[in-house]
């Protein structure tokens, strides 16, 4: 303590000063950055909230497209599935990568196995 009592005024005001615009500028810096972090926090959160919530929304799409079709050939064919039926669905199959195969079901030439079948 007696070290600083001996310092000259000049010291001590640039020791007095440096305190006075140290401290408010940590206290601001801290503030801001607490408050940044947060902010960025919450953005990232609506972020993916808005990602999932758009990836939901074409999942269910392309689901209901393929729900809508799969409900248009069961009513346009009645449930039986014949030979006669794989043949109306083959153009279907070529056009659209989608359909890996556009008839598919029991192959009653195989013995009746459950591997799926191209008519």
């Amino acid at each position: 303590m007696s070290r600083l009592l001996s310092l000259s005024i000049r010291q001590k005001l640039i020791i007095t000063f440096v305190i006075i615009l140290l401290v408010p500028s940590l206290v601001i810096s801290s503030t801001t950055y607490w408050k940044a972090s947060d902010y960025i926090e919450e953005e990232i959160m609506y972020s993916a909230a808005e990602s999932v919530s758009t990836a939901n929304s074409l999942i269910t799409n392309e689901i209901e497209s393929v729900e809508s079709d799969l409900d248009y050939f069961v009513n346009e064919l009645g449930l039986e599935r014949n030979s006669q039926a794989g043949r109306r669905l083959k153009p279907f199959g070529g056009p659209n990568p989608r359909i890996d195969h556009p008839y598919s079901g029991r192959d009653e030439s195989c013995g009746g196995c459950n591997d799926r079948h191209s008519a």
